[in-house]
């Protein structure tokens, strides 16, 4: 006899245009991850723990749906911006390099000015990408 297994499901709610729920606020990746959480902890709780299996979206994706979904033409810079690789060209990262002090200082003024029109854009999502590859930079990673 085989052991009975159970898989729990999940996706998280994204607000979407035309609905009752249109107005609704979209919710940050770590909220999506601290729900994702609590549902994993009670899961836990269960004597059957090791029987039960729990999937859920990813929250980066979650919110990337909700971006589009409720965006406007604005969001098509945005996700211009986002798309383009290491490289500039779009075909593929090139192996990073150390960067000069002037070089790494002229890239962090170039994203300082694509995270504020971003954020004029889109609010906080691709700002907050920005932000981090700003900061990395900046501790020299």
């Amino acid at each position: 006899h085989g052991r009975c297994q159970i898989v729990v499901s999940t996706s998280f709610f994204v607000p979407k245009p035309f609905t009752p729920f249109q107005w609704a606020g979209m919710f940050r990746k770590e909220d999506y991850l601290d729900k994702a959480k609590v549902v994993k902890e009670e899961i836990r709780a269960q004597l059957n723990q090791k029987s039960i299996k729990y999937n859920y979206h990813e929250a980066d994706v979650t919110v990337l749906e909700g971006i589009l979904a409720r965006g406007d033409r604005k969001v098509a810079d945005v996700l211009e911006i986002s798309s383009h690789k290491e490289d500039g060209k779009g075909k593929g990262k090139k192996k990073k390099r150390k960067l000069s002090a002037i070089e790494r200082r002229q890239e962090i003024e170039k994203l300082t000015k694509e995270m504020k029109a971003a954020a004029k854009l889109l609010e906080f999502e691709h700002a907050a990408y920005l932000r981090d590859k700003i900061k990395e930079l900046q501790e020299g990673k």
